[in-house]
C-alpha cells in the first residue's frame, strides 16, 4: 500500500554540496549569538531565564501532568475486521492498552474523546490474502475529516500512518478503510490514540490528587493480587474479573435478589454481599464464590438488616457495614456475629489494611479509619474532590489507595500512601 508523499518529496533529492554551501557558518552563529551577558535582567522580567527558573517558579514539570487530560493513551486491536468492499470501519475486538480514556468502556467499532486537545493517532493494518491497497482515514462524528488521511494507494498488504488531530471532548472517532476488491476482505488492525496537546481552558481540573485508573460500572473494588474484582448491581448483579486496565476478563451472576454491594477475598473464595433496602422478604446476607463463579456458601445477616454495603476479610473474620441503620458488623465465615456497633454514617464499601477498617462515609464523602472496636481514629481521607458518588474501597500492601465511584470507575489517590 504506498504512502502519500509530497510532489517536492517526489521530484527532488537533497544535494549534499548545496546543503553544505547555504548551511549556515560556524563564525555566524557565534556572531549573533546572544550571551548570558547580553541578556541583562530586566529583559524578560526581573532575572536570566536560565534552566533552574522553571523548577523555582510558576512553570513546574508536573503543571501539565496534572491536567485531568493530559497523559492518555488507548490502543485498541482487532484480529479479524470484516471490511466491505466500497469501504467499511473497523471494528475493535481487545482494549490493549488503557491509561484514562474514561468515556471507553470496551472495544468496539469507536472510540470517545475523553478533552478537547490536539490528538495523535497511529494505524497498523495488514490485509489477511488481499494485495490491492486501499485507503485508510479517520472519521469524527461521521465525518471524514481532512487532516485524517493515514494512508492510501492500489497495492500492497499492509500500512502504517500517522495523523494528528483537534478533537472536542464527547466526539466520537472510527477508523474507515476502503477497499475495492468486489467482495469482502478481512485484516487484522491495530489503532493508537494519544493526547499531545491537553486544553488548558478546555480542561478542569476537580481535584488533582485523583487519576482515573480504569473505567467501569463498579461499586465495590479489590485486587486479588492477580486481578481486579469489581461489582455492579444497579442494572444486573454481576462480579467482574479484570486486567491490570480494567479489561473484563471474565464475570458471574450472584444469586441474590437484592443489589449486590461489597466484596471481600479470602486469599481463596470471594464474598459479596448486597443491599436489600426496602425489601425486607429478600435475603441480603452473604454469599461466597469461587473465582470460577461456583456459589459455596449462604450466610443470613437479616437479623443485622436488608442494606449491607462494604465488606472485608481481615485474615480470621469478615466485617461489613448495614447503611440503613448504620451498623458495624464483624461475623465469622461460619455466621456468627462477633460484633455489632454504629458505624460512620451511610456507610459505603470497607476495607481492612495496616490492623483497621477503612470505611466511605457517602454522605460526608470521606474515607475513615476504624479500629477492630469500630471506633474512628480521627485519620480521614477527603473524597469530596471525586465527582460521581465514592462507594468501594481497596489499599494496596504499599499503601496506595483506590476507590470506586459507582457507574463511572476506579480511582487512584495521589495524595500519598496510608
Amino acid at each position: 500500500m504506498t504512502r502519500l508523499r509530497s510532489r517536492q518529496a517526489e521530484s527532488q533529492d537533497i544535494n549534499e554540496r548545496r546543503y553544505g554551501t547555504d548551511s549556515i557558518p560556524t563564525r555566524a552563529l557565534k556572531k549573533f549569538s546572544i550571551t548570558a551577558e547580553k541578556l541583562r535582567p530586566g529583559l524578560i522580567g526581573d532575572v536570566h531565564l536560565g534552566g533552574n527558573i522553571i523548577n523555582e517558579t510558576h512553570i513546574h514539570p508536573t503543571t501539565l501532568a496534572d491536567l485531568k487530560g493530559a497523559g492518555q493513551l488507548l490502543v485498541l486491536s482487532a484480529s479479524a475486521a470484516s471490511i466491505a468492499s466500497g469501504g467499511d470501519h473497523v471494528t475493535f475486538d481487545t482494549i490493549v492498552a488503557q491509561h484514562r480514556f474514561p468515556d471507553v468502556i470496551a472495544a468496539g467499532e469507536s472510540w470517545t474523546h475523553p478533552v478537547d486537545g490536539v490528538y495523535s493517532a497511529v494505524v497498523k493494518l495488514r490485509w489477511d490474502s488481499y494485495a490491492g491497497g486501499g485507503t485508510i482515514r479517520l472519521e469524527l462524528d461521521g465525518v471524514l475529516i481532512p487532516e485524517g488521511l493515514f494512508v492510501a494507494g492500489d497495492s500492497g498488504d499492509q500500512a502504517l500512518g500517522v495523523v494528528q488531530y483537534k478533537a472536542s471532548a464527547g466526539s466520537v472517532a472510527r477508523i474507515k478503510v476502503t477497499q475495492s476488491s468486489g467482495s469482502i476482505q478481512t485484516c487484522s488492525a491495530l489503532v493508537s490514540a494519544a493526547i499531545t496537546d491537553p486544553d488548558p481552558v478546555a480542561v478542569t481540573v476537580e481535584d488533582p490528587d485523583w487519576s482515573l485508573l480504569f473505567s467501569a460500572d463498579a461499586w465495590g473494588v479489590l485486587h486479588d493480587g492477580t486481578q481486579w474484582w469489581t461489582t455492579e448491581g444497579n442494572s444486573g448483579d454481576t462480579v467482574t474479573a479484570r486486567d491490570a486496565v480494567g479489561v473484563e476478563v471474565s464475570s458471574f451472576e450472584v444469586a441474590m435478589a437484592g443489589r449486590v454491594r461489597g466484596i471481600a477475598f479470602d486469599g481463596t473464595d470471594l464474598w459479596v454481599t448486597g443491599n436489600n433496602l426496602g425489601h425486607p422478604s429478600f435475603d441480603s446476607g452473604l454469599r461466597r464464590y469461587s473465582t470460577a463463579g461456583d456459589l459455596l456458601q449462604t450466610i443470613n445477616t437479616d437479623t443485622v438488616g436488608d442494606a449491607n454495603a462494604g465488606l472485608t476479610f481481615d485474615g480470621t473474620d469478615l466485617w461489613f457495614c448495614e447503611g440503613d441503620d448504620e451498623r458495624l458488623v464483624r461475623i465469622t465465615t461460619a455466621g456468627s456475629i462477633e460484633l455489632n456497633v454504629a458505624s460512620p454514617s451511610a456507610p459505603g464499601g470497607m476495607t481492612y489494611y495496616g490492623g483497621s477498617l477503612w470505611i466511605v462515609s457517602r454522605t460526608d464523602r470521606l474515607l475513615v479509619e476504624c479500629n477492630t472496636s469500630g471506633v474512628a481514629t480521627g485519620t480521614t481521607v477527603d473524597l469530596s474532590g471525586l465527582v460521581n458518588t465514592p462507594t468501594g474501597v481497596w489499599i494496596a500492601g504499599d499503601g496506595t489507595l483506590y476507590i470506586a465511584c459507582d457507574a463511572d470507575g476506579v480511582y487512584q489517590w495521589l495524595g500519598g500512601t496510608l
